[in-house]
């Protein structure tokens, strides 16, 4: 489950296909699925860097999905405020 998660990921932002910015979220799927693996195998290690790799996602979601939902945000605020909005 965390290799696919990681591969389509990896793809996703990689290729900039259509909403790119959510392979961020398949990096945290993906983190957290072999975290629990790792942790589960003893391979204390791996299970580690898995936690610096959630970090990272987590870094990742705030910069490339929450500035572009804020983005939306503004934008239809901005409409309403002119009356061009719905």
């Amino acid at each position: 489950i965390g290799a696919f998660f990681a591969i389509t990921g990896s793809l996703w932002l990689a290729l900039k296909c259509k909403g790119h910015q959510y392979g961020w979220v398949l990096f945290l799927i993906a983190s957290v699925a072999l975290a629990a693996f790792f942790l589960d195998q003893g391979h204390y290690a791996a299970f580690v860097m898995e936690l610096v790799f959630i970090g990272t996602n987590l870094i990742g979601i705030k910069n490339w999905i929450i500035p572009f939902k804020k983005c939306e945000i503004q934008s239809s605020d901005e409409l309403d405020s002119r009356g061009d909005g719905q």
